[in-house]
């Protein structure tokens, strides 16, 4: 019997006490871009306000810091998640987001040349924040659209947040806390390259459910008339108006609990092995996102990754 007469090759999957950590295709590839999108991260969430310190800002200055971060992030996030579902431009996004942040977190070093450098780094950050926000949350929707297991993808996010604690605590001590700016840019880099390389379906099935997607399309309104729709929802305005309660009420002790600990002369590793700790309980979110409904918007609107 010729190769051509043989029946479709049927091969052995992972068991299902394996599955979660089967390593393969798409899923794998959501599973570094998770990894290294925290990891590179990590750095500059734990000792942002370390650096901004070292360079002169005032303890005022650095909570507007904080502050822009939070609500340019909170601003925006239903910005992309609206353009994202309109334009089903997931990967691209992600494209756009990794090479923008990296660009504005730039203004960090540049800034810390100048003499007056608040201005320069505030309109950084609003810039970073802006272009950053969206890649945790559409990064979420695409695992789960295409109905990969998030928990054991969301996971290597946590797990890459908690090792970044760590290591960033030598890191710093030895390179300086500018490294932290540089660490995320080549993170971005490699964020971007794994983007890009991901496929642009959402599932398997979607060629088969072409024409059914372009008569809901015809149907759909303008970006406009969509944009009016979901800024006047009161449910909308409520959901956004507690993520930012939320966020704040939090925020202030994370920014600034490194500062708080090299005022007690505790020395970067040791910091270090305090915020992984903090950070193990990050795992706790992907049992709270797997069971979200709806779309990437809904899911982008109602996630905490915001700084």
């Amino acid at each position: 019997m010729s190769s051509s007469d043989e029946g479709p090759e049927i091969t052995t999957g992972p068991t299902s006490l394996g599955r979660p950590l089967a390593l393969d295709g798409v899923k794998m590839r959501f599973q570094i871009l998770f990894f290294i999108f925290f990891i590179s991260s990590s750095g500059f969430i734990v000792f942002r306000n370390v650096y901004l310190e070292e360079i002169g800002l005032s303890g005022s200055q650095m909570g507007l810091i904080g502050l822009l971060l939070l609500a340019t992030g909170v601003v925006v996030q239903p910005v992309w998640g609206l353009l994202t579902d309109y334009f089903r431009a997931e990967r691209t996004v992600l494209v756009i987001a990794g090479i923008g942040s990296a660009i504005a977190i730039l203004s960090y070093p540049f800034g810390s040349d100048l003499s007056d450098s608040f201005l320069l780094i505030a309109l950084g950050t609003a810039a970073y924040s802006a272009f950053r926000t969206p890649i945790g949350p559409i990064a979420s929707g695409m695992v789960l659209s295409r109905e990969l297991d998030y928990g054991s993808v969301r996971a290597f996010g946590s797990l890459a947040f908690a090792i970044g604690s760590l290591g960033f605590g030598f890191l710093v001590g030895t390179l300086g806390s500018v490294s932290i700016v540089y660490f995320y840019i080549a993170g971005a880099a490699i964020l971007v390259g794994i983007a890009w390389s991901l496929p642009s379906n959402r599932s398997v099935d979607e060629h088969d459910d072409a024409a059914r997607d372009n008569e809901v399309a015809s149907n759909e309104p303008g970006l406009l008339e969509a944009t009016r729709m979901l800024v006047t929802s009161p449910t909308f305005v409520v959901i956004v108006a507690a993520s930012f309660l939320l966020r704040l009420s939090a925020m202030g002790g994370e920014a600034f609990f490194s500062v708080y600990m090299i005022a007690f002369a505790l020395a970067f590793p040791p910091m270090s092995i305090t915020w992984t700790l903090l950070a193990s309980l990050a795992s706790a979110e992907a049992s709270v996102m797997v069971q979200l409904p709806g779309d990437v918007s809904t899911r982008i609107v109602l996630s905490p990754d915001v700084v």
